[in-house]
Protein backbone atom coordinates (compact mmCIF):
# COMPACT_ATOMS: atom_id res chain seq x y z
CA UNK A 1 0.00 0.00 0.00
CA UNK A 2 2.47 2.82 1.01
CA UNK A 3 4.90 1.80 -2.10
CA UNK A 4 1.32 2.04 -4.90
CA UNK A 5 1.00 5.92 -1.98
CA UNK A 6 4.33 6.59 -3.60
CA UNK A 7 3.81 5.54 -7.31
CA UNK A 8 0.31 7.79 -7.03
CA UNK A 9 2.53 10.84 -6.63
CA UNK A 10 3.62 10.39 -9.74
CA UNK A 11 7.33 10.68 -9.48
CA UNK A 12 10.27 8.39 -9.53
CA UNK A 13 12.45 7.84 -6.95
CA UNK A 14 15.25 6.73 -8.19
CA UNK A 15 16.88 9.96 -6.78
CA UNK A 16 15.62 10.39 -3.66
CA UNK A 17 19.07 9.75 -2.32
CA UNK A 18 22.72 9.79 -4.26
CA UNK A 19 23.37 6.18 -3.08
CA UNK A 20 20.18 4.41 -2.47
CA UNK A 21 18.66 2.55 -5.41
CA UNK A 22 14.82 2.88 -6.25
CA UNK A 23 13.13 -0.11 -4.21
CA UNK A 24 15.09 0.45 -0.81
CA UNK A 25 14.16 4.61 -0.92
CA UNK A 26 11.17 3.82 -0.88
CA UNK A 27 11.09 1.59 1.89
CA UNK A 28 13.57 3.51 3.81
CA UNK A 29 11.27 6.83 3.81
CA UNK A 30 8.33 4.28 4.75
CA UNK A 31 10.37 2.69 7.20
CA UNK A 32 11.27 6.19 8.79
CA UNK A 33 7.55 7.20 8.73
CA UNK A 34 6.98 4.20 10.88
CA UNK A 35 9.58 5.06 13.41
CA UNK A 36 8.90 8.41 13.13
CA UNK A 37 4.88 7.61 14.48
CA UNK A 38 6.17 5.18 16.93
CA UNK A 39 8.47 7.62 18.73
CA UNK A 40 5.78 10.15 18.82
CA UNK A 41 2.64 7.76 20.32
CA UNK A 42 5.16 4.97 21.53
CA UNK A 43 3.08 5.40 25.30
CA UNK A 44 -0.24 5.25 23.14
CA UNK A 45 1.33 2.02 21.39
CA UNK A 46 2.73 0.52 23.73
CA UNK A 47 -0.15 0.64 26.79
CA UNK A 48 -2.54 -0.55 24.17
CA UNK A 49 -6.03 -1.24 25.98
CA UNK A 50 -5.50 0.57 29.22
CA UNK A 51 -5.31 4.37 28.69
CA UNK A 52 -6.89 6.49 26.07
CA UNK A 53 -4.60 9.52 24.04
CA UNK A 54 -5.66 12.84 25.63
CA UNK A 55 -6.71 14.29 29.51
CA UNK A 56 -9.12 14.58 31.77
CA UNK A 57 -9.99 17.65 31.26
CA UNK A 58 -10.72 17.53 27.33
CA UNK A 59 -12.79 15.55 25.23
CA UNK A 60 -11.13 12.53 25.61
CA UNK A 61 -13.92 10.55 27.03
CA UNK A 62 -16.08 11.64 24.14
CA UNK A 63 -13.83 10.31 21.82
CA UNK A 64 -14.00 7.08 23.81
CA UNK A 65 -17.51 6.84 23.63
CA UNK A 66 -17.88 7.70 19.83
CA UNK A 67 -15.23 5.21 18.93
CA UNK A 68 -17.48 2.61 21.07
CA UNK A 69 -20.58 3.97 19.15
CA UNK A 70 -19.33 4.14 15.64
CA UNK A 71 -18.08 0.28 15.95
CA UNK A 72 -21.50 -0.92 17.59
CA UNK A 73 -23.83 0.90 14.76
CA UNK A 74 -21.79 2.31 11.99
CA UNK A 75 -25.02 4.88 11.26
CA UNK A 76 -25.50 6.96 13.73
CA UNK A 77 -27.22 9.13 12.68
CA UNK A 78 -30.70 7.55 13.44
CA UNK A 79 -29.26 4.87 16.23
CA UNK A 80 -31.17 3.36 19.64
CA UNK A 81 -27.66 3.12 21.38
CA UNK A 82 -29.49 5.68 23.45
CA UNK A 83 -32.64 7.50 24.27
CA UNK A 84 -34.09 3.61 23.76
CA UNK A 85 -36.43 3.10 22.66
CA UNK A 86 -37.18 6.47 20.23
CA UNK A 87 -33.65 6.32 19.77
CA UNK A 88 -31.67 9.83 18.79
CA UNK A 89 -29.41 11.76 15.94
CA UNK A 90 -25.76 11.37 16.81
CA UNK A 91 -22.60 12.80 14.49
CA UNK A 92 -19.59 11.05 16.28
CA UNK A 93 -16.17 13.03 15.45
CA UNK A 94 -14.79 12.37 12.92
CA UNK A 95 -17.15 9.45 11.36
CA UNK A 96 -14.77 8.80 8.36
CA UNK A 97 -11.98 7.92 10.90
CA UNK A 98 -13.93 6.40 13.03
CA UNK A 99 -15.40 3.62 10.97
CA UNK A 100 -12.24 3.14 9.66
CA UNK A 101 -10.85 1.95 13.00
CA UNK A 102 -13.53 -0.25 13.84
CA UNK A 103 -12.57 -3.27 13.06
CA UNK A 104 -9.67 -2.40 15.95
CA UNK A 105 -12.46 -0.95 18.31
CA UNK A 106 -14.62 -4.45 17.73
CA UNK A 107 -11.19 -6.51 18.93
CA UNK A 108 -9.46 -4.74 20.69
CA UNK A 109 -11.90 -1.99 22.65
CA UNK A 110 -12.38 1.57 22.30
CA UNK A 111 -8.62 2.46 23.53
CA UNK A 112 -7.05 0.65 21.24
CA UNK A 113 -9.71 1.99 18.42
CA UNK A 114 -8.34 5.60 19.25
CA UNK A 115 -4.76 4.60 19.42
CA UNK A 116 -4.91 3.06 15.96
CA UNK A 117 -6.64 6.94 15.10
CA UNK A 118 -3.80 8.54 16.18
CA UNK A 119 -0.72 7.10 14.81
CA UNK A 120 -3.11 6.22 11.25
CA UNK A 121 -3.28 9.89 10.82
CA UNK A 122 0.01 10.61 11.64
CA UNK A 123 1.06 8.37 8.94
CA UNK A 124 -1.38 9.56 7.09
CA UNK A 125 0.35 13.35 7.43
CA UNK A 126 3.50 12.43 6.70
CA UNK A 127 2.64 10.63 3.63
CA UNK A 128 -0.03 13.34 2.69
CA UNK A 129 3.00 16.26 3.36
CA UNK A 130 5.19 14.44 0.83
CA UNK A 131 2.41 14.51 -1.74
CA UNK A 132 1.79 17.81 -1.49
CA UNK A 133 5.29 19.23 -1.63
CA UNK A 134 6.38 16.69 -4.72
CA UNK A 135 3.65 18.18 -6.30
CA UNK A 136 4.95 21.73 -6.40
CA UNK A 137 8.62 20.29 -7.28
CA UNK A 138 9.96 20.22 -4.10
CA UNK A 139 12.78 16.95 -4.02
CA UNK A 140 12.21 14.05 -2.29
CA UNK A 141 14.44 14.34 0.76
CA UNK A 142 13.37 18.10 1.27
CA UNK A 143 9.30 16.67 0.74
CA UNK A 144 10.03 14.31 3.47
CA UNK A 145 11.27 16.48 5.63
CA UNK A 146 7.88 18.50 5.20
CA UNK A 147 5.84 15.41 5.92
CA UNK A 148 7.67 14.47 8.78
CA UNK A 149 7.57 18.27 10.41
CA UNK A 150 3.15 18.62 9.40
CA UNK A 151 3.33 15.52 11.68
CA UNK A 152 4.15 17.17 14.21
CA UNK A 153 3.04 20.51 14.26
CA UNK A 154 2.21 22.62 17.81
CA UNK A 155 -1.44 21.94 17.68
CA UNK A 156 -2.11 18.73 16.50
CA UNK A 157 -0.05 17.73 19.85
CA UNK A 158 -2.30 20.59 22.04
CA UNK A 159 -5.62 18.93 20.28
CA UNK A 160 -4.67 15.65 20.93
CA UNK A 161 -3.90 16.80 24.64
CA UNK A 162 -7.90 18.00 24.83
CA UNK A 163 -8.98 14.73 23.26
CA UNK A 164 -10.26 16.60 20.20
CA UNK A 165 -9.75 13.61 18.07
CA UNK A 166 -10.83 15.13 14.58
CA UNK A 167 -8.25 18.08 14.72
CA UNK A 168 -5.68 14.85 13.64
CA UNK A 169 -7.10 14.65 10.66
CA UNK A 170 -4.74 17.57 8.71
CA UNK A 171 -3.65 14.65 6.09
CA UNK A 172 -7.63 14.64 3.81
CA UNK A 173 -6.20 18.70 3.56
CA UNK A 174 -3.11 17.63 2.51
CA UNK A 175 -4.41 15.18 0.21
CA UNK A 176 -6.98 17.92 -1.22
CA UNK A 177 -4.39 20.67 -1.75
CA UNK A 178 -1.77 18.23 -3.49
CA UNK A 179 -4.85 16.56 -5.91
CA UNK A 180 -6.07 20.40 -6.29
CA UNK A 181 -2.99 21.54 -7.43
CA UNK A 182 -2.09 18.70 -9.82
CA UNK A 183 -5.21 19.19 -11.35
CA UNK A 184 -4.90 22.98 -11.90
CA UNK A 185 -1.84 22.17 -13.93
CA UNK A 186 -3.96 20.51 -16.36
CA UNK A 187 -4.48 16.97 -14.91
CA UNK A 188 -8.22 17.60 -14.99
CA UNK A 189 -9.44 14.20 -13.82
CA UNK A 190 -7.23 15.09 -10.78
CA UNK A 191 -9.88 17.70 -9.70
CA UNK A 192 -12.90 14.40 -9.01
CA UNK A 193 -9.58 13.08 -6.51
CA UNK A 194 -9.49 17.15 -4.57
CA UNK A 195 -13.33 17.38 -4.17
CA UNK A 196 -13.33 13.88 -2.47
CA UNK A 197 -11.04 14.95 -0.52
CA UNK A 198 -12.21 18.13 0.36
CA UNK A 199 -15.64 16.66 1.62
CA UNK A 200 -13.80 13.78 3.29
CA UNK A 201 -11.80 16.54 5.76
CA UNK A 202 -15.20 19.18 5.80
CA UNK A 203 -17.13 16.18 6.82
CA UNK A 204 -14.55 15.16 9.50
CA UNK A 205 -13.62 18.72 11.05
CA UNK A 206 -15.35 21.58 10.18
CA UNK A 207 -12.88 23.72 10.85
CA UNK A 208 -10.88 21.94 8.34
CA UNK A 209 -13.18 22.92 5.84
CA UNK A 210 -13.24 26.29 6.12
CA UNK A 211 -9.34 25.90 6.11
CA UNK A 212 -9.33 23.53 2.66
CA UNK A 213 -12.30 26.22 1.39
CA UNK A 214 -10.21 28.86 1.79
CA UNK A 215 -7.15 27.06 0.40
CA UNK A 216 -8.30 25.86 -2.61
CA UNK A 217 -9.65 29.01 -3.83
CA UNK A 218 -6.06 30.37 -3.27
CA UNK A 219 -4.32 27.44 -5.02
CA UNK A 220 -7.48 27.80 -8.26
CA UNK A 221 -5.96 31.09 -8.62
CA UNK A 222 -2.02 30.36 -7.98
CA UNK A 223 -2.10 27.15 -10.82
CA UNK A 224 -4.44 27.92 -13.28
CA UNK A 225 -3.02 28.74 -16.17
CA UNK A 226 -4.37 26.66 -18.99
CA UNK A 227 -8.34 25.67 -20.30
CA UNK A 228 -7.36 21.94 -18.79
CA UNK A 229 -6.53 23.61 -15.87
CA UNK A 230 -9.69 25.19 -15.39
CA UNK A 231 -11.11 22.18 -16.41
CA UNK A 232 -9.91 20.67 -13.44
CA UNK A 233 -11.27 22.93 -11.54
CA UNK A 234 -14.86 22.65 -12.13
CA UNK A 235 -14.28 19.11 -11.50
CA UNK A 236 -13.27 19.86 -8.23
CA UNK A 237 -15.99 22.13 -7.34
CA UNK A 238 -18.88 19.62 -9.66
CA UNK A 239 -17.65 16.87 -6.95
CA UNK A 240 -18.31 18.74 -4.19
CA UNK A 241 -21.34 19.96 -5.14
CA UNK A 242 -22.70 16.38 -5.32
CA UNK A 243 -21.11 15.15 -2.24
CA UNK A 244 -22.76 18.18 -0.11
CA UNK A 245 -25.87 17.00 -1.43
CA UNK A 246 -25.18 13.76 -0.61
CA UNK A 247 -23.92 14.68 2.91
CA UNK A 248 -27.05 16.67 3.34
CA UNK A 249 -29.63 14.71 2.83
CA UNK A 250 -28.36 12.27 4.46
CA UNK A 251 -27.08 14.47 7.94
CA UNK A 252 -29.87 16.67 7.43
CA UNK A 253 -32.08 15.47 10.85
CA UNK A 254 -28.89 15.32 12.87
CA UNK A 255 -28.15 18.66 11.34
CA UNK A 256 -31.37 20.35 12.31
CA UNK A 257 -31.02 18.71 16.00
CA UNK A 258 -27.62 19.99 16.60
CA UNK A 259 -28.62 23.31 14.99
CA UNK A 260 -31.03 24.21 17.95
CA UNK A 261 -29.52 21.76 20.67
CA UNK A 262 -25.74 22.12 19.33
CA UNK A 263 -22.67 22.06 22.42
CA UNK A 264 -22.83 20.68 25.43
CA UNK A 265 -24.62 23.14 27.36
CA UNK A 266 -27.60 22.93 25.18
CA UNK A 267 -26.77 26.45 23.56
CA UNK A 268 -27.06 27.26 20.11
CA UNK A 269 -23.15 27.75 18.72
CA UNK A 270 -23.66 30.60 16.68
CA UNK A 271 -25.04 32.69 20.29
CA UNK A 272 -21.35 32.32 21.44
CA UNK A 273 -20.16 35.55 21.89
CA UNK A 274 -16.48 34.80 22.42
CA UNK A 275 -14.48 33.32 19.80
CA UNK A 276 -11.36 31.77 21.44
CA UNK A 277 -8.30 33.72 19.01
CA UNK A 278 -4.24 33.93 19.74
CA UNK A 279 -3.05 36.60 21.37
CA UNK A 280 0.88 37.82 22.08
CA UNK A 281 0.78 36.11 25.33
CA UNK A 282 0.73 32.52 23.45
CA UNK A 283 3.22 33.51 20.84
CA UNK A 284 5.62 34.51 24.16
CA UNK A 285 4.42 31.13 25.55
CA UNK A 286 6.67 29.58 22.44
CA UNK A 287 9.61 30.51 23.20
CA UNK A 288 11.73 28.78 25.84
CA UNK A 289 11.55 28.75 29.67
CA UNK A 290 8.56 31.02 29.05
CA UNK A 291 5.07 29.42 30.92
CA UNK A 292 1.64 29.32 28.60
CA UNK A 293 -0.80 32.44 29.43
CA UNK A 294 -4.28 31.19 31.57
CA UNK A 295 -6.61 28.82 29.34
CA UNK A 296 -8.96 30.53 26.72
CA UNK A 297 -13.02 30.63 28.19
CA UNK A 298 -14.52 27.40 28.61
CA UNK A 299 -11.31 25.53 28.85
CA UNK A 300 -9.85 23.47 31.48
CA UNK A 301 -6.31 24.15 30.44
CA UNK A 302 -3.63 26.36 28.64
CA UNK A 303 -3.43 25.57 24.65
CA UNK A 304 -0.49 26.77 22.99
CA UNK A 305 -0.76 25.92 19.64
CA UNK A 306 1.27 28.70 17.94
CA UNK A 307 4.50 27.40 16.08
CA UNK A 308 7.69 27.35 18.68
CA UNK A 309 10.79 29.40 18.16
CA UNK A 310 13.03 26.70 16.19
CA UNK A 311 9.67 27.04 13.55
CA UNK A 312 10.29 30.87 12.94
CA UNK A 313 14.26 30.92 13.12
CA UNK A 314 13.91 28.34 9.88
CA UNK A 315 10.77 30.18 8.67
CA UNK A 316 13.08 33.34 7.88
CA UNK A 317 16.03 32.00 5.81
CA UNK A 318 13.23 29.85 4.39
CA UNK A 319 11.25 32.79 2.81
CA UNK A 320 14.25 34.71 1.81
CA UNK A 321 15.87 31.62 -0.54
CA UNK A 322 12.16 30.63 -1.58
CA UNK A 323 9.85 32.89 -2.04
CA UNK A 324 9.50 33.53 -5.92
CA UNK A 325 8.03 29.98 -5.56
CA UNK A 326 6.30 29.80 -2.20
CA UNK A 327 4.85 33.27 -2.26
CA UNK A 328 1.29 31.26 -2.40
CA UNK A 329 2.02 28.94 0.67
CA UNK A 330 2.90 32.22 2.61
CA UNK A 331 0.17 34.26 1.46
CA UNK A 332 -1.78 31.26 2.70
CA UNK A 333 0.32 30.90 6.02
CA UNK A 334 -0.53 34.67 6.87
CA UNK A 335 -4.00 34.48 6.22
CA UNK A 336 -4.36 31.41 8.30
CA UNK A 337 -2.61 33.37 10.86
CA UNK A 338 -4.30 36.28 11.07
CA UNK A 339 -7.53 34.21 11.25
CA UNK A 340 -6.38 32.53 14.11
CA UNK A 341 -5.78 36.05 15.63
CA UNK A 342 -9.22 37.58 14.75
CA UNK A 343 -7.50 39.89 13.07
CA UNK A 344 -10.20 42.82 11.21
CA UNK A 345 -8.08 41.97 8.21
CA UNK A 346 -9.26 38.38 8.21
CA UNK A 347 -12.92 39.35 8.71
CA UNK A 348 -14.31 39.01 5.34
CA UNK A 349 -13.43 35.04 5.49
CA UNK A 350 -14.42 34.06 9.33
CA UNK A 351 -17.88 36.61 9.28
CA UNK A 352 -18.83 34.80 6.02
CA UNK A 353 -20.88 31.48 5.95
CA UNK A 354 -17.35 29.45 5.18
CA UNK A 355 -15.73 31.08 7.94
CA UNK A 356 -18.15 32.35 10.76
CA UNK A 357 -18.56 28.36 11.52
CA UNK A 358 -15.61 28.06 13.24
CA UNK A 359 -16.34 29.51 16.34
CA UNK A 360 -12.73 28.92 17.94
CA UNK A 361 -10.80 30.65 15.54
CA UNK A 362 -7.29 29.71 17.42
CA UNK A 363 -7.48 25.85 15.89
CA UNK A 364 -6.60 27.69 12.34
CA UNK A 365 -3.44 27.39 14.04
CA UNK A 366 -2.89 24.17 13.05
CA UNK A 367 -3.56 24.94 9.07
CA UNK A 368 -0.92 27.59 9.29
CA UNK A 369 1.45 25.67 10.99
CA UNK A 370 1.05 22.78 7.59
CA UNK A 371 1.44 25.85 5.46
CA UNK A 372 4.98 26.89 7.37
CA UNK A 373 6.03 23.64 7.07
CA UNK A 374 5.65 23.51 3.47
CA UNK A 375 7.79 27.10 3.03
CA UNK A 376 10.38 25.56 5.08
CA UNK A 377 10.71 22.95 3.09
CA UNK A 378 11.06 25.16 -0.32
CA UNK A 379 13.89 26.60 1.62
CA UNK A 380 15.40 23.84 2.03
CA UNK A 381 14.96 22.97 -1.12
CA UNK A 382 16.28 25.93 -2.70
CA UNK A 383 18.61 25.27 -0.26
CA UNK A 384 19.97 21.96 -1.56
CA UNK A 385 20.62 23.31 -5.00
CA UNK A 386 23.77 24.40 -4.08
CA UNK A 387 24.85 21.04 -2.24
CA UNK A 388 22.39 18.40 -3.75
CA UNK A 389 25.18 15.55 -2.13
CA UNK A 390 23.93 16.41 0.90
CA UNK A 391 20.51 16.04 0.85
CA UNK A 392 19.50 13.63 3.26
CA UNK A 393 21.48 14.69 5.82
CA UNK A 394 20.29 18.59 5.77
CA UNK A 395 16.77 17.40 5.36
CA UNK A 396 16.47 14.72 8.35
CA UNK A 397 18.59 17.38 10.30
CA UNK A 398 15.80 20.23 10.02
CA UNK A 399 13.26 17.33 10.46
CA UNK A 400 15.00 16.50 13.64
CA UNK A 401 15.59 19.79 15.33
CA UNK A 402 12.46 21.25 14.03
CA UNK A 403 10.13 18.52 14.46
CA UNK A 404 11.42 16.95 17.95
CA UNK A 405 11.03 20.89 19.27
CA UNK A 406 7.68 21.00 18.15
CA UNK A 407 6.55 17.86 19.33
CA UNK A 408 8.82 18.04 22.64
CA UNK A 409 5.35 17.92 24.49
CA UNK A 410 4.38 14.54 23.12
CA UNK A 411 7.87 13.12 23.24
CA UNK A 412 8.45 14.00 27.10
CA UNK A 413 4.87 14.17 28.64
CA UNK A 414 2.63 12.16 26.33
CA UNK A 415 -0.92 12.88 27.01
CA UNK A 416 -2.85 9.64 28.63
CA UNK A 417 -5.74 9.20 30.20
CA UNK A 418 -5.59 5.79 32.21
CA UNK A 419 -9.07 3.34 31.88
CA UNK A 420 -10.04 1.88 35.59
CA UNK A 421 -9.93 -2.25 35.27
CA UNK A 422 -14.00 -1.61 36.79
CA UNK A 423 -16.02 1.03 35.45
CA UNK A 424 -17.37 3.39 38.10
CA UNK A 425 -21.07 2.88 37.45
CA UNK A 426 -20.10 -1.04 38.04
CA UNK A 427 -18.76 -0.06 41.32
CA UNK A 428 -21.65 1.58 42.19
CA UNK A 429 -24.29 -0.87 41.11
CA UNK A 430 -22.29 -3.44 43.54
CA UNK A 431 -22.10 -1.16 46.29
CA UNK A 432 -25.75 -0.21 45.69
Amino acid sequence: MVTYFYHLCGYQLTNISDTAPKKPAIWLLSTIAFVWSFLLHRPALLNFGKAIPGSKDGDTLRGHWSAWAAAEDPWLIDTTLCVWPDGAHLLALPPFSLWMVSPFTNIFGPETGLSALVVIHCLLTIFAGYFLSRNVDIKPWPAFCVGLLCSTTPGLVESLTAGVYEYQTIGWVLLCFGAMIRSCKGNWYWGFVAGFFYMLSAVECGYYGSAGALGTIVLFLAFTRSLRGLLGAGCAALTVAGLAYLTYQNFLLALGKFRFTGGEMGVDPSEFIERPSLGPMEFWAAMPGQSPPPPPPGQPQPHVSTPTLAHWLALAPAIYYSVRRSWWAIFLMVCYLLIAMNSPFTKWWSENPLGEYARILRYFATPMGIMMSLVIGFGIDEFLKRRPQKAWLISMSFALIIGCYGARKALLKYPLLWTPDVPQFAKDIAAD
